[in-house]
């Protein structure tokens, strides 16, 4: 049954994000919020890989694998936020690749020292302990990686610089619906 609710609930998510993804890069061109969406999504992401650790247990599993679905839906919505600037580093094609390559770089280094932090905690540290479980580096772990994505991330924000919506949202109209009819033009 575990596997047949995780293997569901990945193909969910995917769908999901399939119609969600469009819709918020819309909502974060007609908007001036980048930043804040950055941040907001950054904190939610890190709130939720915590307690999807947390709560991830025989008992409420339903729960973990809920919020292991909302770190998927929040961190595709960083990445949103983030290559949303890339056109205005640079006109060019190439050098807006590099741009984007240097911050997946950045952001896969930032995992790799957070892997070794927890390596550190469950082959030396818990072992010489005598106390901890398999269940105690997993929490360990989830805990670590949520505090690790907060404190990363709120100091990022402030890098970002403030910019405004590439596009004007039309009078009357509401974001929805702006958005729905942008992304009619994009695909027409």
């Amino acid at each position: 049954l575990t596997t047949i609710a995780v293997t569901g609930a990945l193909t969910v998510t995917q769908a999901f994000l399939t119609f969600y993804a469009p819709i918020l890069g819309a909502c974060v061109d007609i908007t001036p919020y980048r930043r804040k969406f950055f941040l907001i999504f950054s904190v939610l992401t890190g709130i939720s890989t915590m307690l999807g650790g947390i709560m991830w247990t025989d008992y409420v599993w339903a729960i973990g694998l809920t919020f292991s679905m909302l770190v998927a839906v929040f961190h595709e919505s960083i990445g949103t936020s983030v290559y949303a600037y890339l056109p205005e580093i640079t006109a060019s094609e190439s050098e807006r690749v590099k741009s984007g390559g240097l911050a997946q770089s950045m952001s896969i280094a930032s995992q790799i020292l957070a892997a070794a932090i927890i390596f550190i905690f469950s082959v030396i540290i818990r072992p010489s302990s005598g106390k901890l479980t398999d269940f105690h580096t997993a929490i360990f772990s989830n805990v670590f990686s949520g505090a690790w994505i907060v404190l990363l991330s709120v100091p990022l924000t402030w890098f970002f610089p403030y910019r405004g919506a590439v596009s004007d949202r039309e009078k009357g109209s509401s974001l929805i619906g702006q958005t729905l009819k942008g992304l009619c033009t994009t695909f027409n």
